[in-house]
């Protein structure tokens, strides 16, 4: 599943960041957006061209074909 499918208020692990783009990794690395991080959506723009999240004490706005590039699951309670 991708980011830009999440439901917001709900969290999730983060399982992947499938680019290519070397400058768009490590800017989401930057902002902590690394494999096994919890990342929890908070709002949709209108046409959900932009999506910010929550990711440890931050929140961070995302284009919507940076969060297309998150793979994510959704976070179990074990």
């Amino acid at each position: 599943m991708r980011l830009t499918e999440a439901i917001a208020d709900t969290p999730y692990k983060i399982t992947g960041i499938s680019s290519d783009d070397k400058k768009l990794t490590d800017r989401l690395l930057s902002f902590g957006i690394t494999k096994g991080s919890v990342v929890t959506p908070i709002h949709y723009s209108a046409k959900k061209s932009t999506l910010a999240i929550k990711i440890q004490n931050s929140q961070i706005a995302l284009r919507h074909y940076e969060a297309h590039q998150i793979q994510i699951e959704l976070l179990s309670n074990d």
